[in-house]
């Protein structure tokens, strides 16, 4: 099993590789082997992205299916420091490889589990069935612009201003079964993890943490230092 790697690396080699399009995605497969995904939202945020596009949709049109409308697509970028911010530099590859979709470490559910989970961040976890190669699960954050609902969002029951709305969480993996790709839209119920999804929203913002600190609904992470939090929600 191959690691996720850039598209344009993939194509490089001399496999029999061919890349897959969908309205949400580019898959590179290598014979039946998917061995790397990427967001076409990642897609039109590269320095390529007009190409892309042209040819996505081409694709698309070609197998009758209708493409996401660009204004739906806007390419998300990494957070910004803002004050004393929780999410500083050592994060923005984070940020940015959830919005832009990538590979992401999937471990054992825990003692007796069968299914696995990726951890997103603050205590937020995907959990994803047994019958996944664990070594191979591919996460995309999907987050629309604000004042925008995800068709697809991931926090059910949610309130009036929680930020939870704009975002979707696609899992994406290679099933042990049949050896294809598999994948769904990530859907939490409790009303603590909607508040931990509020927060992950908050990070994707680039948000500080005493943005979030201030904001209801939110799950805020133990701080340290000089101006000392405990954990806690709003």
């Amino acid at each position: 099993m191959f690691l996720l790697k850039p598209l344009r690396r993939l194509q490089s080699l001399a496999w029999n590789s061919r890349s897959i399009f969908f309205a949400e995605t580019v898959e590179l497969k290598a014979g039946d082997e998917v061995v790397s995904w990427k967001s076409t939202n990642f897609m039109y945020a590269t320095p390529d992205g007009e190409g892309w596009k042209r040819q996505i949709e081409k694709e698309l049109a070609a197998k009758g299916q209708p493409t996401i409308p660009r204004e739906q697509m806007e390419p998300s970028k990494p957070p910004s420091r803002k004050g004393d911010s929780l999410y500083i530099s050592r994060n923005a590859d984070r940020c940015q490889n959830l919005l832009g979709g990538s590979e992401l470490r999937c471990a054992n559910g825990g003692a007796g589990a069968r299914f696995g989970r990726v951890a997103l961040r603050d205590q937020l976890f995907v959990h994803i069935p047994e019958h996944a190669d664990f070594s191979n699960v591919w996460i995309w954050c999907d987050l629309r612009a604000k004042g925008t609902e995800h068709p697809a969002g991931c926090a059910l029951n949610t309130q009036a201003g929680d930020p939870a709305k704009r975002l979707g969480i696609l899992a994406k993996y290679n099933s042990k079964k049949t050896g294809e790709t598999e994948g769904f839209w990530y859907k939490v119920t409790s009303e603590r993890d909607l508040k931990k999804v509020n927060t992950l929203v908050d990070f994707l913002d680039g948000e500080s943490y005493d943005y979030t600190l201030n904001q209801p609904r939110r799950f805020v992470p133990k701080r340290k230092g000089k101006n000392p939090n405990p954990e806690m929600y709003t």
